[in-house]
């Protein structure tokens, strides 16, 4: 148990023609779970799908001037129409994969949907505002051009920087832990005043993006 993080398959897809490169991450999980933290006991596997570039727009505030009480989170998760219009496409999209050939002899029953939900498109958006979680990517409550110089220095306060996954101002296309220790560097470059070149390396596009789904 303790040798693994259970996620070693996982993949990037685009919902839709139209986008260029992929909107929709995959984690496989050999297991089942619930709110990312209760086991189900049954043999099972699971496919975790999230979008990486949603609408929705969350806050973060204090609740008073005592430095004791908690702040206010508000993520404000499926605000956006179209966060709700791509999660449904995602699941939609998930439900293609489970029912795949490759995965027939292993395949027996759905835990918590079936296909009257897939087909449905009220079932589906309730199924959705029901299962959907944050993944704990949040981002941008100390965002870049907002709170925060390119540098990290908070607007304002003397000697303060922030470098943590808070100062992107729009989420990465994927998890953030490879992006903030990247940001990390940058700016411990930028403080030591040192600058590396900037690199010529290409962003992926997928091929026929325009007219081909996948």
């Amino acid at each position: 148990m303790c040798a693994t993080n259970h996620f070693e398959a996982g993949a990037f897809i685009r919902s839709k023609k139209g986008i260029k490169h992929p909107d929709v991450q995959y984690h496989f999980f050999p297991g089942a779970v619930e709110e990312q933290k209760d086991v189900i006991e049954v043999h099972a596997y699971q496919i975790h799908c999230g979008t990486m570039r949603p609408k929705s727009r969350g806050y973060l505030k204090l609740k008073s001037s005592n430095p004791k009480d908690r702040p206010i989170i508000q993520p404000n998760l499926l605000s956006h129409q179209q966060d709700l219009e791509d999660l449904k496409d995602s699941v939609r999209l998930t439900a293609e994969v489970l029912n795949a050939k490759s995965f027939e002899k292993n395949r027996r029953r759905h835990l918590n949907f079936d296909g009257k939900t897939i087909l449905d498109d009220k079932l589906l958006e309730d199924w959705v505002k029901k299962h959907a979680e944050s993944a704990y990517h949040c981002i941008g409550t100390c965002a870049m051009g907002k709170v925060t110089e390119s540098d990290g220095r908070v607007k304002g306060v003397n000697r303060l920087r922030v470098c943590d996954a808070s100062l992107m101002p729009d989420l990465v296309s994927g998890n953030t832990n490879a992006p903030t220790i990247m940001m990390a560097e940058k700016i411990s470059d930028m403080i030591k005043g040192k600058s590396l070149p900037p690199s010529s390396a290409p962003v992926y596009v997928a091929p026929n993006w325009e007219t081909n789904q996948r």
